[in-house]
């Protein structure tokens, strides 16, 4: 079973994991300093070595005494191994040659100074031995090669203040990571217990406790948003499931009424009842028309069509002129199409039912002697439908509330369902409805098609 991993388990792992590595650098770090520390000091200290040797063993090495001397130097400085004191003539060379072959000697870049034989080779010194007093000629050479000792004592202190140091520092550090992450985890549950508490409140969501979970916040305010979209569309289509059900029951007993209204009027002085009759059967028509329309709202896949979006609209505008609510406000639609033909995705049925919503839509919220205006074209290659009024308009509040399949701003009249129609029809066809309003100036909706697989001829037609 794995353990259960916190920001705090997390921080105090990274810190062990890197401390662990800090320790190790730390300590190649003071193995490095002292190395160069102790090479630079052992270079001076062969320059100073060379200096005093040269000066107490120069008589005898201008006197030739070469043989004794070279033995008698390195038995006081105490070389071993590889390490020699040699006596060079002026020229660089050994004055006597030994049994034992050695490589040629090659000077450093500067006579007095101290070399080395690569960066971890030995320190070498060619010190002048000259025949004057001042030293303006050299003589000989007293060639030094010595090995580079490591001062272990210095290389502890470094390493043990180093290290105490960056225990110290550690602790600090671990502490206050501690600290911070036990705040960090309150902080966050505290945030996520009132997200838990009330998922929809945005309250907690105003101000994260910490500016690292802003990419968190707002992809719980996405999550949100897309919780309330599938909310609200699931409630919308609950309402429409009752409204077909409501409308299925209703289509019998209106029919029912058609019938005995026409037994009755049958029955009855036709002329002396007209006003009445002809107000019951207007009723009972409408009736029929919406339960129709809302009956007609199903979730099966939806019949093809490759209808003519400007001649069916055409079709439906004439006979809207014709209508009472048009008639009444004399109301003028005009239609203005930038193509001869415009196969849209609707059947002529869907067309029918979308023109006269939005027209009837329009005619509502128009004054008298208004203007109803619709438009079909392309824009950016993308056909679409409009229709514009120059009525009261849509206060802000309400706009995102008008494709609700209950909500009406005629109480009295409206029934709440044209707007909600008219975008389920353009769901099932995948186009997208938009409207902008302004109050006192207007509404338009407008019906954006897709484009693929849509036949459309140019040249522009006034209805």
């Amino acid at each position: 079973m794995t353990s259960k991993r916190t920001i705090q388990t997390f921080f105090q792992r990274a810190f062990l994991r890197y401390s662990s590595l800090g320790v190790v650098i730390l300590c190649l770090i003071s193995f490095a300093v002292s190395f160069l520390l102790g090479r630079d000091h052992g270079a001076s200290d062969l320059q100073d070595t060379a200096r005093v040797t040269a000066q107490a063993f120069r008589d005898r090495i201008v006197d030739g005494d070469i043989r004794s001397v070279e033995p008698q130097i390195a038995q006081v400085l105490q070389l071993h191994g590889g390490e020699s004191a040699q006596i060079l003539n002026a020229d660089f060379k050994r004055i006597y040659e030994t049994s034992v072959v050695r490589p040629p000697i090659s000077p450093c870049p500067e006579i007095g100074v101290s070399c080395f034989e690569g960066f971890f080779g030995q320190a070498r010194v060619f010190y002048p031995i000259s025949l004057d007093v001042e030293g303006r000629t050299a003589f000989r050479y007293l060639y030094l090669e010595r090995d580079i000792r490591m001062n272990w004592s210095y290389f502890l202190t470094v390493f043990i203040v180093s290290i105490a140091g960056y225990l110290g520092l550690s602790l600090a550090f671990f502490r206050v990571s501690k600290l911070a992450s036990s705040h960090l985890s309150r902080e966050i549950g505290s945030w996520s217990i009132r997200l838990r508490e009330n998922p929809k409140d945005a309250t907690p969501l105003t101000r994260p406790p910490f500016s690292e979970l802003l990419p968190l916040k707002e992809a719980l305010e996405g999550l949100n948003s897309q919780i309330e979209s599938y909310e609200k569309t699931a409630t919308d289509k609950a309402k429409l499931l009752i409204l077909r059900g409501i409308a299925h029951d209703l289509l019998t007993p209106v029919s029912r009424l058609q019938l005995y209204l026409a037994t009755l009027e049958a029955r009855i002085d036709r002329v002396a009842h007209a006003e009445v009759f002809s107000e019951i059967q207007d009723s009972l028509t409408r009736v029929t028309q919406i339960a129709t329309q809302v009956k007609e709202l199903k979730e099966s896949e939806p019949v093809a069509g490759t209808a003519d979006l400007v001649e069916l609209t055409e079709v439906e505008i004439k006979a809207l002129r014709d209508s009472a609510a048009i008639m009444d406000k004399r109301l003028k639609i005009e239609v203005n199409s930038s193509h001869s033909i415009l196969r849209s995705p609707f059947t002529q049925t869907e067309i029918s039912r979308i023109v006269s919503n939005l027209v009837s839509n329009a005619a509502e919220a128009s004054a008298s002697g208004g203007t109803i205006r619709i438009e079909i074209g392309t824009k950016s290659g993308t056909p679409f439908l409009s229709v514009a009024d120059e009525g009261c308009g849509i206060s802000e509040k309400y706009v995102d509330r008008v494709f609700d399949p209950d909500f009406t701003m005629k109480p009295a009249t409206g029934t709440g369902l044209g707007l909600s129609i008219v975008k389920h029809i353009c769901e099932r066809r995948a186009a997208h409805v938009e409207l902008s309003s302004q109050t006192h100036k207007g509404t338009i909706v407008t019906i954006r098609l897709q484009n693929e697989g849509l036949a459309h001829h140019s040249g522009e037609v006034h209805v």
